[in-house]
């Protein structure tokens, strides 16, 4: 007797075929979508980071 129920091939399929449009739509969101939060002020959140870690940078660089 078993408690653990294995998928089917067919729901393994399924189940990275979802990882597959999530890791699409997160790379959209991330990389071509502007936001309008109080940092990201019409960038994309990627751009954001990037802009913001050269800005930590320079501070981190002006502390030492």
């Amino acid at each position: 007797m078993s408690f653990i129920r294995l998928p089917s091939d067919e729901s393994c399929i399924s189940l990275w075929k979802n990882f597959k449009l999530l890791d699409t739509w997160i790379d959209s969101y991330n990389t071509q979508r502007t936001h309008q939060g109080k940092m990201c002020c019409g960038r994309t959140p990627m751009q954001t980071l990037i802009e913001g870690k050269s800005l930590w940078a320079e501070k981190v660089g002006q502390l030492n």
